[in-house]
């Protein structure tokens, strides 16, 4: 029983590098930072496309982050039927949330 104890009260007591991170293996982060840092690199790893208005032509990306209050986390939207570099006329796009960042 003692052979057990100690290497059990040892793995609780020291911090190692996999126990800091053990909250994202859950889809949580430790603050609203490091969730809102998640959610733009994974907005910026979206596809390019455009959007013409009579003020010009713009550039967008197919994804985007929204923060929601209520439940703390932050949405992550993305438009689904876009192409790359693909020019849209003031066409309403079809948007659906794909991934949460909970902290």
């Amino acid at each position: 029983m003692k052979r057990f104890l100690i290497p059990f009260i040892a793995t609780l007591a020291l911090p190692t590098a996999v126990e800091a991170n053990w909250l994202n293996w859950f889809g949580r982060y430790g603050s609203f930072t490091e969730a809102k840092r998640a959610c733009d690199k994974w907005a910026d790893d979206g596809i390019n496309y455009k959007t013409r208005s009579p003020w010009g032509t713009f550039s967008k990306k197919s994804r985007f982050c929204q923060y929601d209050k209520e439940t703390m986390q932050f949405l992550g939207w993305e438009y689904k039927n876009v192409e790359e570099n693909k020019i849209y006329l003031n066409q309403r796009l079809d948007s659906k949330v794909t991934k949460r960042f909970y902290y």
